[in-house]
């Protein structure tokens, strides 16, 4: 367990560790709430290969693939809800190439190209 960044807290984490570091599949914990904030792969400390990451009040916010801790690949955002707000491809956490966006309600709002997290096309 480790502290977290200015509290008297700890991060609690389940899973597997190299040289001290996160290094697995695990599961990690917002240390001020201990609801859970990410589960899935790790690499050298960092969010690394296929995950879930969670908002403090429990919704899962986004699902799908990670690279030194930020959403790259193909994954999807979520709504409050559960439903999809976003599905398609990200490069270093910004949607970037094809996506489809989708309204609260589930109704198409646009489907086509992304760059640096923008509609582009």
């Amino acid at each position: 367990m480790e502290k977290c960044p200015g509290k008297t807290l700890v991060t609690r984490y389940h899973g597997l560790k190299r040289d001290g570091q996160y290094d697995g599949r695990g599961h990690l914990y917002y240390c001020d709430t201990g609801t859970l904030e990410y589960w899935g792969s790790f690499k050298a400390g960092q969010f690394s290969g296929w995950g879930e990451y969670y908002s403090r009040e429990g919704n899962r916010t986004f699902e799908g693939q990670f690279q030194e801790g930020a959403p790259d690949g193909i994954g999807r955002t979520f709504y409050a809800t559960g439903n999809t707000h976003y599905i398609g491809q990200w490069k270093q956490g910004q949607r970037q190439g094809n996506g489809i966006l989708f309204y609260s309600d589930g109704s198409l709002a646009y489907d086509g190209q992304w760059k640096s997290d923008l509609r582009h096309g």
